[in-house]
């Protein structure tokens, strides 16, 4: 590396007669050396700087790379070399294409002399050159001197095979678009000799004018005129004199006449020859050679607006230079936009002023826009140069500050100005209410356009609103209730009056926003009347706009009067009926109507008549609404009102209720949340309003009071009448007899007891006449068993007498008889017979009642006539003593033997059994036995 610095510096004392070229007072660039200067190559890259003022440790130098270099992001201190010496840097930091060096030593200012210092980087250093031939220009600057200085390199293709070596050019005339000559000399290589039909190609640098058509006269190779020569826009091919060799390692000089019309590119900076030949196809590159030219002063530009993102109108001003005159139509104006600026594809003529005059001859290359002046500018001349809004030049995105470039074809050396984008703002915000009502919970809408550089992305980007002081906000506002384009937003941020919230989908740029926070957001009205605005920013265009001005408007104030003033009850509540009255005042209107209702109810209009409260607990609402609609937030107020005592319900005793015992226990009900007391004394309420309380009576008779206060302190109170009786009912059961043997089904149990007394029977009610006389049918016993028959009487005052009477039920009758024999034998039971069975005519006569009331059946005798009725069952039977017949349900029956009596007792022939009562009868006659089986089986 170092070796290619020296030869530089060689190659710089041949520069020693370029003329002096005007010099800002900033850093200057002597020489920028990129090699190889061919596309996509890593290469060295060596600038040659003049500093005006030296930089001391630790201050920066900065080197912006042109676009289309590949800047790695981290560059190695190692790489980069700075004076003769060769010192590394402290730092290197890398932003995109700016290189940021912090010196490691103080450099005086002048170092380097007129060649300038070197800054090197070294090829490894990973920089890689552009892909696409064209000029490029460096921009550096430092701390002390932040000029943005200006240094153009020619990046070209590379041609493949051996190439010319040495090559060196030297002009006549080194002024930007001025016609020069060019001595140009190299030598060939080992194996590029050339002879006739070979030929040489001289490229000059990009922007260079050649003429389409040449004198061979005006060009000399080797003194000799080509025999050819051969025009394509920067690139000429010379064919050799026909009497012309150039044997190998040789040098060939090629002279072109300033005269032959080869003009200058029109931008200063550094250039150099490219030269190949038909043998030696591999380019050769020239010394740089510096194209200088005079610069315009005063320079100013301004844009209109200067916001992100907005099409702009331009203006520039500058003032030519002694030697800038400016001739109409030929002399071209030149301004390089900064990287960020968008230029129209339409060109559209006579958008361009230059001093007041359109340019019609416009043309835009990349970020160049060139035009000639449609005017004559004299030297040292003011000149203004509008490019107006509808041309379609449109600002950055990003928000910094951007320096343009330009020059003129008289002035070439290019020269800056700066602008500051600055940023968007939202527009056309404004604010709409759904209630105006100082004080009062209101609906607000708020709406405004982004700016074309405020996209906002969803879940990211927020919307910030100050709403003025006096406004209450939440402290926690629910997403779903702030709507931003009518979507529930996804975040809510509060800080004082400051809402920040965040939309749910995207924002384009220049799109109407609008945020809507619900009435259930709770966001309340100052409660002055006046003129309010809201700010509104967002985080990508941060500046806070106002919005329209909106009104909050006075309400009505109503208030309500109560008669009573106060409370008469317990517990807040009235014991007599409230009248509610209403007044209302407003700045604005005399007679505001009043609304109120209860509960749930839908409001009504106050008439002006007081209304009266109904009963119980209820919230009265009311509010007001003047004649310009301004509606007081509604009030409400609790009123608590019971008239009515409570409502005691006694369960037991019931009133004149005589007891068993004096000692009672009362049970009942009152209204829910009372206070009673039985006697005098407090006794406990259940949440129901249930309460018993066990008393004892001191007289016979006595009275029980029961008293109740109800929660609003009404009052009511029953007095109970009771006596006491502590002796049992007296009972007698009739019938059955103790240890009956019964047949027949339902069993009757009768008896008696004391008026009034109630009888159950085996635990069912029986049927108790007024004179205390019961009866009761038993429809089923258990058969086979002795069974026991409770019988219970209870008289009013709940004493209770037991009786009980135990009997046998057989389903089935085996009945033994024998004649003359005065036992029987039911159910291997013994009972005696007051007529034992005997034989007549025959006959056996059998006791009628014995074995009728054995089967159930029932009896009675009528003397006078002597005669005998039977029921049994469905059947009704009748006889008469004496009288052979007896009568079945009206049907007469003969009899073999006449009924007759035996000591009281009616005897009847076996048969009338069997055959009445359905019996079986057996007759043993060895031992003169009846057997009597019933039912027959």
């Amino acid at each position: 590396m170092r070796k290619i610095i020296v030869y530089i510096i060689v190659l710089f004392c041949i520069f020693a007669l370029i003329p002096p070229i005007e010099v800002s007072s900033d850093v200057a660039i002597r020489n920028v050396f990129v090699y190889p200067p061919i596309i996509n190559k890593n290469s060295q890259i060596v600038f040659f700087l003049t500093l005006n003022e030296g930089l001391l440790i630790s201050e920066k130098l900065y080197i912006k790379f042109p676009d289309g270099f590949l800047v790695p992001q981290i560059i190695n201190n190692g790489q980069i070399s700075i004076g003769d010496s060769g010192e590394h840097p402290l730092s290197v930091v890398v932003q995109e294409n700016i290189i940021e060096i912090s010196i490691s030593r103080t450099i005086m200012r002048w170092e380097g002399g007129s060649n300038g210092i070197p800054v090197s980087f070294s090829s490894l250093s990973g920089i890689k050159n552009p892909a696409t031939p064209y000029i490029y220009y460096f921009e550096i600057w430092t701390t002390r001197e932040p000029f943005h200085t200006l240094a153009p390199i020619y990046i070209g293709e590379e041609i493949g095979g051996s190439s010319v070596s040495s090559v060196k050019v030297i002009l006549t005339n080194y002024y930007a678009s001025k016609n020069s000559g060019y001595d140009i000399s190299f030598q060939v290589s080992i194996t590029g000799g050339l002879s006739v039909n070979d030929f040489v190609d001289i490229y000059f640098p990009k922007g260079t004018i050649i003429p389409k058509e040449i004198k061979l006269s005006d060009i000399a190779i080797n003194s000799l005129s080509p025999s050819k020569a051969v025009v394509k826009e920067e690139n000429i091919r010379l064919y050799l004199p026909e009497i012309l060799t150039i044997p190998p390692m040789w040098n060939c000089n090629i002279i072109f006449n300033e005269n032959i019309g080869i003009s200058n590119p029109e931008f200063t900076g550094n250039y150099a020859i490219l030269v190949s030949t038909s043998k030696d196809h591999g380019i050769g590159v020239s010394n740089f050679y510096n194209v200088i030219g005079t610069q315009v002063t005063n320079q100013e530009i301004q844009l209109n607006p200067s916001t992100q993102l907005n099409p702009t109108e331009i203006t520039l001003k500058f003032k030519t230079s002694n030697s800038g005159m400016m001739i109409k139509e030929q002399s071209k104006v030149n301004i390089k936009f900064p990287k960020g600026f968008t230029l129209s594809n339409n060109i559209k003529p006579g958008s361009i002023i230059v001093n007041g005059v359109p340019c019609l001859r416009v043309t835009i290359s990349g970020d160049f826009l060139s035009f000639y002046s449609p005017i004559n500018v004299d030297s040292k001349e003011d000149v203004v140069i509008i490019v107006k809004r509808d041309f379609g030049v449109v600002n950055p995105e990003k928000i910094d500050k951007y320096e343009f470039y330009f020059n003129t074809t008289s002035d070439a050396q290019l020269v800056s100005s700066s602008v500051t984008i600055t940023p968007s703002t939202i527009s056309d915000v404004s604010v709409t209410l759904s209630n105006s009502s100082a004080g009062q919970v209101s609906k607000y809408l708020i709406n405004f356009r982004t700016g074309l550089s405020g996209r906002l992305d969803p879940g990211i980007d927020r919307i910030n609103i100050v709403f003025p002081l006096g406004t209450t906000i939440p402290t926690l506002i629910p997403n779903s209730t702030v709507l931003i384009n009518g979507t529930p937003t996804t975040l809510i941020e509060i800080s004082g009056t400051t809402i920040t919230v965040t939309p749910p989908l995207g924002i384009n740029a220049g799109s109407a926003v609008s945020v809507e926070f619900t009435e259930e957001a709770g966001i309340r009205n100052p409660v002055t009347a006046q003129n309010y605005v809201v700010y509104v920013h967002t985080s990508k265009e941060t500046t806070t706009i106002a919005s329209s001005q909106y009104a909050i408007k006075n309400v009505p104030l109503t208030t309500v009067q109560l008669s009573p003033s106060q409370p008469d009850g317990l517990n807040g509540f009235y014991k007599t009926a409230l009248s509610i009255n209403f007044t209302v005042t407003s700045a604005t209107d005399p007679n505001p109507t009043v609304y109120y209702f209860f509960d749930s109810n839908s409001p009504a209009v106050f008439s002006g008549i007081p209304i009266k409260s109904p009963e119980g607990i209820h919230t009265l609402f009311y509010y007001s609404i003047d004649r310009e609609g301004h509606k007081e937030e509604t009030k409400s107020i609790q009123i608590k009102v019971d008239t009515i005592p409570p409502v005691i319900s006694v369960l037991s005793p019931k009133n004149n209720a005589v007891l068993s015992s004096s000692s009672v226990i009362v049970r009942g009900n009152v209204d829910p949340g009372s206070s009673v007391k039985i006697n005098g004394e407090s006794i406990q309420i259940d949440g129901m309003g249930n309460f018993e309380a066990s008393i004892k009576l001191t007289n016979n008779p006595d009275v029980i009071n029961i008293f109740a206060v109800d929660i609003a302190g009404n009052s009511s109170q029953i007095n109970l009448n009771v006596s006491f009786d502590t002796n049992p009912p007296p009972l007698t059961i009739t019938k059955p007899v103790m240890f009956q043997q019964v047949f027949k089904l339902p069993l009757i149990v009768e008896g008696k007891t004391e008026p009034g007394a109630t009888v159950t029977v085996s635990g069912q009610a029986a049927i108790v006449n007024e004179d205390g006389s019961f009866s009761f049918a038993m429809p089923f016993l258990q058969e086979n068993t002795l069974t026991n028959i409770d019988v219970i009487a209870t008289d009013s005052a709940g004493n209770s007498t037991k009786r009980s009477v135990s009997i046998k039920y057989s389903k089935s009758i085996i009945m033994i008889l024998q004649v003359n024999n005065n036992t029987a034998l039911i159910n291997n039971s013994t009972y005696t017979l007051e007529a034992a069975p005997v034989i007549l005519s025959g006959r056996t006569m059998v006791p009628l009642r014995f074995v009728g009331e054995a089967f159930g059946a029932e009896f009675s005798y009528e003397a006078t006539n002597k005669t005998i009725d039977i029921i049994f069952g469905n059947d009704k039977i009748k006889m008469q003593i004496g009288k052979k017949s007896a009568t079945v349900n009206g049907k007469e029956v003969v009899l073999d033997v006449a009924p007759f009596i035996v000591n009281g007792r009616t005897l009847v022939p076996i048969r009338f059994i069997s055959e009445t009562f359905g019996a079986q009868v057996n007759w043993d006659g060895n031992t003169k036995t009846v057997t009597i089986v019933y039912p027959k089986t």
